[in-house]
C-alpha cells in the first residue's frame, strides 16, 4: 500500500549502499547474518536488563 510511495524515496540509497557492499565482497549472506547477530545480541540485552545496550543494537540493526 504504501510501497508505491516510499520505494522511489529508499530504493536509490539503498541500492547504492548495496553496489558498495558488493564491490567490497560484501554478500547479501553476511549483511542477514550480521543483522542476525545483532537481533540477537539486543534479546540477550534485553534479557539481561541492559536497555540502553539493547537500544543499540536494535537501533544499529535497522540501519
Amino acid at each position: 500500500m504504501l510501497d508505491r510511495h516510499v520505494c522511489p524515496l529508499i530504493d536509490p540509497p539503498l541500492n547504492r549502499l548495496g553496489h558498495r557492499l558488493a564491490g567490497l565482497g560484501i554478500g547479501a549472506n553476511a549483511v542477514t547474518a550480521l543483522g542476525l547477530m545483532l537481533g540477537l545480541g539486543a534479546a540477550l540485552a534485553v534479557a539481561s536488563g541492559s536497555v540502553a545496550v539493547a537500544l543499540g543494537l536494535m537501533l544499529a540493526s535497522h540501519r
